[in-house]
């Protein structure tokens, strides 16, 4: 038997409903949790509020038999329809989140090397699509409906069941995505974000480009890094370094960010030059290797930049063996 909570009934009255609302202090909500575990009376009333609450209707009144004759009564809560309405939105919105994380954690997985992440991705996403799963199931049978504000709960079910091991994982994130955009509007640009991401490792530029075009659009915090990537796209997928180079030199702020502006600029000339190993290349690196130098050795550490890395390490061969000559 849990230890009896210090709270008396008419001390968490009101705080059930703003625990069922999401609106109670991390403090509090463990206080109320605490006096759930201990009083009978309450933890069957919250148990019965909020099944009742998301079915927007009440149950009758044997759901509410208490023992005691005092206990509280659905009559004395506040603006039900409303409360029960922000209930579902924020259900569908956690929903959205929890997709957004688990796809992109998949997609950092496979095709990561050289992208910078804005937070840490979930360690375990399979975990996580098997809660998402319960997730979805408890929204479909709280709206009692498998179509939700426009939303196909069902497909939303496909998206974030375990993945078979045979799909197009690039497909499946682009099409994943733009669910998360629906679900959660909030993350529509980082939705569109990684969308773009996996249309250039699927070789597919015009696509990246109108995607990454509406995030810089949509004004969020991933607006720079947009920009960058729109700034890259010429030299890399359609072989136009001129371009690139001055839409990179353009991105450059003075900031952090600058050292994979200066890296792509140093890619950029490197393409220029044929593959060749020009002052302007290696002025980049440099310049970039003071900003972040562990960002550039992780970049050229990736195998499409075997050729670059080559370069730089037979320059400094050079350089150390004239340096040992002339000593």
């Amino acid at each position: 038997m849990p230890g009896k909570s210090t709270l008396r009934c008419e001390d968490v009255a009101d705080d059930l409903v703003l625990l069922l609302d999401g609106a109670l202090s991390a403090w509090r909500a463990e206080a109320v949790n605490g006096h759930l575990r201990g009083c009978r009376r309450c933890s069957r009333f919250y148990s019965s509020l909020r099944a009742q609450l998301v079915l927007h209707q009440w149950a009758a009144d044997e759901a509410f038999e208490f023992d005691d004759a005092d206990a509280c009564r659905p009559e004395d809560l506040p603006d039900f329809a409303r409360l029960s309405a922000r209930l579902q939105v924020a259900d569908m919105a956690r929903l959205g989140q929890l997709l957004y994380a688990i796809l992109k954690a998949e997609f950092l997985h496979d095709h990561g090397a050289g992208l910078a992440a804005q937070q840490a991705p979930i360690a375990d996403p399979r975990a996580e699509r098997r809660r998402g799963a319960d997730l979805v199931d408890e929204l479909r049978d709280w709206h009692d409906a498998d179509q939700v504000d426009g939303v196909d709960l069902r497909d939303v079910a496909r998206r974030i069941a375990p993945r078979p091991a045979e799909e197009d994982r690039l497909e499946a994130l682009i099409q994943g995505m733009a669910v998360v955009a629906r679900l959660a509007p909030e993350l529509a640009d980082a939705a569109r974000y990684y969308q773009a991401i996996a249309h250039v490792k699927a070789g597919r530029s015009r696509e990246a480009v109108g995607l990454l075009e509406a995030v810089v659009a949509g004004g969020s915090p991933l607006v720079r890094i947009a920009r960058i990537c729109l700034a890259t796209l010429p030299a890399m997928m359609e072989n136009r370094p001129d371009d690139s180079i001055a839409a990179l030199e353009a991105c450059l702020a003075g900031d952090a960010t600058d050292a994979i502006v200066l890296f792509n600029l140093a890619k950029a000339h490197f393409l220029q030059a044929g593959g060749q190993l020009t002052p302007a290349v290696v002025d980049h690196v440099a310049r970039a290797r003071g900003v972040d130098p562990a960002m550039v050795a992780a970049q050229l550490g990736q195998a499409g930049e075997a050729g670059l890395r080559e370069a730089l390490a037979a320059a400094d061969q050079r350089t150390s063996t004239r340096t040992s000559s002339s000593s």
